[in-house]
């Protein structure tokens, strides 16, 4: 009977043996990572689906250049199990200090900081200079060194702007700007 089965394929063996079997779906961003099942080198790359396996667990491993990632999944019969990663840090948001700053006309306070944080990756001090900014009104201006200066009485919008692998985020800085008031004068 088992050959009369091999030779008419109607059934894999691999379906007697352990039921029916189930796919793995392996995507990355971005794709083109090799992809390794309990540590052997499957020649594939992502994204690609492998089929016809036996249902069970998995040790799923991909690699990008310096970057891998391991995960256990388990495959079940007729359906398929998905692995998605994305093996490049993606921008998340980014955070300003101070939030707000109080200026007189003619005073400058440079930015403190600006974070960047990453899905899944942690955060990074950015450098100011690696920054774009710009001011919602006349009142104070920005270079783009992230020095704020105050030019006239109001309030102004600090909008600093970051971009990493085509992603750009916003954070704001709120301005206001005192009139100037000279010091007493000692007689």
């Amino acid at each position: 009977l088992l050959s009369f089965l091999l030779i008419s394929g109607c059934t894999p063996i691999s379906n007697l043996l352990f039921g029916p079997s189930g796919s793995l779906e392996v995507t990355t961003y971005p794709s083109g990572a090799k992809i390794f099942l309990n540590g052997n080198d499957t020649g594939y790359v992502t994204p690609y689906t492998i089929t016809n396996l036996p249902k069970g667990t998995y040790e799923v491993k991909i690699t990008l250049g310096d970057v891998s990632y391991t995960k256990t999944v388990i495959v079940y019969s007729d359906n398929t199990t998905s692995v998605y990663k994305d093996l490049l840090p993606r921008l998340n948001k980014i955070i300003v200090q101070p939030t707000s700053m109080n200026l007189e006309e003619g005073d400058s306070q440079k930015i403190d900081s600006v974070t960047a944080y990453y899905v899944d990756s942690g955060s990074v001090s950015l450098t100011l200079s690696d920054c774009s900014y710009s001011s919602s009104s006349s009142h104070a201006t920005v270079n783009s060194g992230g020095t704020i200066t105050g030019v006239s009485e109001g309030s102004a919008t600090i909008t600093v702007s970051y971009t990493d692998v085509e992603i750009t985020k916003t954070d704001t800085v709120n301005i206001t700007v005192n009139p100037f008031v000279p010091p007493p004068v000692v007689t």
